[in-house]
């Protein structure tokens, strides 16, 4: 089933959010403040606040304690100290004048303006002038905090990407991505950093400044204005869902928990109850509301005591109107339930003092259980607050938090473990030992499944191929490459006239506008040559045949009928196979000789699938850019193809 818990305010989200985790019930706070909560984004948000700025004490803390670097907190104690040393001297160790020190700190108060950031640099700079200041560090906290300073002040390098690389280079140098995947106790863990990313392209369209410092404003101030906006996320069944009143509106889930229906928090204390009678409000007749709210009748008051009776009744009804919205916003969360509503108070719900069920609370409870609604046990009759009990924790935590003993036991297995007996892994060191030494003594074997655009490759070198997969190299994104991938896109859907292809541009990130001028030309030479009027029977076909030992994989662009037309195909061709290049044509024979190889696996492939002879096939090459058809002069046929393919083994040394 759906499920939803539904509370006033935001604040009170971590201690339900912790108490259903500890049952084991999967939680997800929906919203940009509930994302802002998932611990490894707290963790990324820090790093991200501490590279953009140098007093962020509080963020650097938080990684400082964490699971990456664990320090204690007698070293963040003498890191306190050391940025206080430092705030109050010179590079050479010498003390400022006081006058420099309040200076510094722009006022007179004794106000600690220290930076933590800059303590923990010049610690990993091996900058601090004097050596008794470090004394006070442990050794093992010493050791960490530099690790730590040097880890960040090689992210702070990176602070001129773009926002998001450097997004991705924090995650990835402090190996948040690694630690969600492999805590099992953190089910959410990788689709907060999946939706943070999401978050960061929003951003980025629409953002005029795209700094980190822009970005961390953006954060706080769209977490701020989204508490009185509807929630878009669909409800997920087997876990329970937790957001504002206010954001729940037009959702709804099978079960639905209202907590906290306590005296002034639902419906709330009336606030603000003066209305526009504050110095900086708008006035309430200037506003676009003004029908919908108090009206002040001041203009034809006789005398003091009428407008002080006037005001009154005003005051009054403003009141009036605040307790009025929190009525409504109770009637959408009793709404949100399919089946059923669990509504609850407590007498202590984070106070010192007890607070009563609300009268809201207390209207559903007298229209379920009747006359037993009013026999509630009274605050004496209860122990004393649960917010005021002691309790005992050990600081900073263990990283490994619950899981640690089987962690910690599986690592020792595998610290005991002999070698590993396994082939493959003998191989690869083969390899790359081989490569290491500048030498090709180890055969690279040949891979069972092959696409067919590769085969040209091997033709004209197979070795040069194979040793490519021994190392594989990531290929820069060439921009050709993305006019080919959007060009095969258009003229796959162009047919359906059901997606409007133009709105990809951006999508693929097309860049300067003579890309697009470049694309469009693309389009439009197409549309004048002679499949621009003719519909193809077949698009991004992908047949898998195997041949001579291998399986080629075959994705053919377009397949026309050729029945009854007339484009230059050879005598007694049924179908004509189209492979669309946009970069630029052949430059010699033997270029196009080998690239005949891929047409005529084609062939071969759409001739088995349809089941007649190939011979009854048509195949060419279309380079769009140059508006030139290419058809060679023979294919080969499937025992001339498995020859050649069957030769590359016996050319091997």
């Amino acid at each position: 089933p759906t499920m939803a818990l539904l509370l006033r305010a935001k604040k009170h989200f971590g201690v339900f959010a912790d108490a259903l985790r500890a049952r084991g019930i999967p939680v997800h706070i929906l919203g940009l403040s509930g994302l802002l909560r998932e611990p490894v984004i707290v963790d990324l948000v820090s790093a991200l606040a501490v590279l953009a700025d140098s007093t962020a004490n509080a963020e650097l803390l938080r990684l400082l304690a964490g699971a990456r670097w664990a320090i204690g907190p007698a070293d963040i104690r003498e890191l306190h100290r050391l940025a206080r040393e430092l705030a109050s001297h010179d590079d050479a160790g010498r003390r400022l004048p006081d006058e420099v020190i309040q200076a510094a700190r722009h006022s007179s108060e004794d106000i600690d303006t220290s930076s933590l950031v800059e303590a923990l640099d010049a610690i990993a700079g091996n900058r601090v002038p004097r050596a008794a200041w470090l004394e006070g560090f442990s050794a093992v906290g010493l050791e960490r905090l530099t690790l730590a300073g040097r880890e960040l002040a090689t992210l702070r390098r990176r602070s001129g990407l773009r926002l998001a690389d450097i997004v991705d280079a924090v995650v990835s140098e402090l190996q948040l991505d690694v630690e969600a995947t492999a805590n099992p106790e953190a089910p959410l863990a990788v689709q907060s950093l999946e939706a943070f990313g999401e978050i960061v392209a929003d951003f980025l369209t629409l953002a005029e400044d795209a700094s980190l410092p822009a970005f961390l404003e953006w954060l706080d101030a769209a977490e701020q204005r989204e508490s009185f906006a509807p929630r878009q996320d669909p409800p997920e069944p087997g876990s329970v869902q937790m957001m504002t009143i206010h954001a729940a509106k037009g959702l709804e889930w099978d079960y639905v928990a209202l907590p906290r229906l306590v005296v002034d928090e639902m419906p709330s204390k009336p606030h603000d109850v003066a209305g526009w009678l504050v110095r900086g409000r708008l006035p309430f007749p200037f506003r676009g509301d003004a029908a919908e709210l108090p009206t002040l009748r001041w203009e034809d008051v006789p005398d003091a005591e009428a407008l002080e009776t006037r005001l009154e009744e005003f005051i009054a009804q403003v009141r009036a109107q605040q307790l009025a919205e929190e009525w409504r916003l109770g009637y959408v969360a009793v709404t949100r339930p399919r089946a059923e509503l669990f509504a609850s108070a407590s007498w202590w719900a984070g106070t010192v003092k007890p607070r009563g069920p609300s009268e809201m609370l207390m209207v559903m409870a007298r229209a379920t259980l009747g006359d037993a609604a009013d026999e509630w046990p009274s605050p004496s009759e209860l122990t004393a607050s649960p917010t005021l009990t002691a309790a005992a924790a050990t600081w900073p935590l263990d990283p490994l938090g619950s899981r640690a003993p089987v962690v910690r036991a599986a690592a020792a297995a595998v610290a005991e473990a002999g070698p590993v007996n396994d082939e493959r892994l003998e191989r690869l060191i083969e390899v790359l030992l081989a490569e290491r030494d500048g030498t090709r003594t180890v055969a690279i074997e040949r891979p069972v499944r092959i696409p067919a655009s590769r085969v040209k490759d091997y033709l004209d070198n197979a070795d040069d191929v194979l040793a490519g997969l021994a190392r594989p190299m990531p290929q820069r994104p060439f921009m050709a490459t993305r006019l080919g991938t959007l060009f095969h896109s258009w003229v796959e859907h162009r047919p359906e006239e059901a997606v409007e292809i133009d709105a990809w541009d951006d999508e693929l990130e097309l860049g300067d506008r003579a890309t697009s001028d470049r694309f469009a030309e693309l389009k439009a030479t197409f549309e004048r040559s002679v499949w621009g009027n003719l519909r193809p029977v077949d698009v991004e076909r992908e047949i898998h045949v195997p041949l001579g030992g291998n399986v080629f994989i075959c994705k053919i662009d377009a397949v026309y009928n050729l029945e009854g037309l007339d484009i230059g195909q050879p005598p007694g061709t049924r179908f004509q196979i189209v492979d669309w290049k946009t970069g630029a044509a052949p430059a010699d024979a033997r270029d196009l000789e080998l690239k005949q190889s891929q047409l005529a696996l084609y062939r071969i492939a759409y001739a088995k699938h349809l089941g007649i002879d190939p011979d009854e096939i048509d195949a060419v090459f279309y380079f769009v850019a140059d508006d030139r058809v290419l058809r060679p002069a023979r294919l080969m046929n499937e025992a001339e193809f498995v020859a050649a393919w069957t030769a590359l083994d016996a050319e091997r040394p």
